[in-house]
């Protein structure tokens, strides 16, 4: 039986904000911070929706099942075609990238947080892919080292995005104030 994310999975996911929200303006008095914190959430959510959902919940739990496991960093396998594993490489890094971008909007975070911030993403997202199908004793999501590491790229990416934007930003300002 497969299951997928559904509206309303999406609208129970959102509820937490009903108490977020107010604490963030208690705290800042800042509509900015607010918005940006309920975007961060979004996205959050729709991470969760692309590394979890869908699974399949198996009707035989009884007889043995493969479990797709890499261990070995930088190893693709037999890549054909090559665009295949092209597209999956860029997926990975593109997933996190924006948890990169929004995590600057709520705490100041250096690249070398942010490194083991996204790294340590990137392993709590195959660990629930492992979780979920050692659970329903189903093989449908593989674990794999380089999604790991490349989604700790990607937050880094998006963190580096980040900061070219602020000095972009901070340059025009400047310059339209002499």
């Amino acid at each position: 039986m497969l299951v997928s994310f559904e509206p309303l999975h999406f609208v129970i996911a959102l509820s937490p904000l009903s108490i977020l929200l107010p604490l963030a303006w208690r705290r800042t008095h800042s509509v900015w911070y607010a918005a940006c914190l309920a975007a961060f959430w979004v996205y959050l959510i729709l991470l969760a929706q692309a590394v979890i959902f869908p699974f399949v919940v198996s009707l035989n739990s009884a007889g043995p099942f493969s479990l797709p496991i890499n261990l070995v960093p930088f190893y693709f396998g037999r890549c054909e075609p090559l665009s295949l594993c092209v597209q999956g490489i860029l997926e990975n890094i593109l997933l996190t990238a924006p948890f990169g971008f929004g995590i600057n909007f709520l705490w100041k975070v250096t690249l070398r947080r942010v490194a083991w911030l996204g790294l340590g993403l990137g392993v709590l997202c195959e660990l629930a892919q492992l979780a979920l199908d050692l659970g329903m004793h189903s093989g449908f999501r593989s674990v794999d080292i380089n999604d790991a590491l490349l989604n700790g790229f990607g937050v880094c990416l998006g963190w580096l995005v980040y900061h070219l934007c602020l000095a972009a930003w901070n340059a025009f300002k400047i310059r339209n104030m002499l």
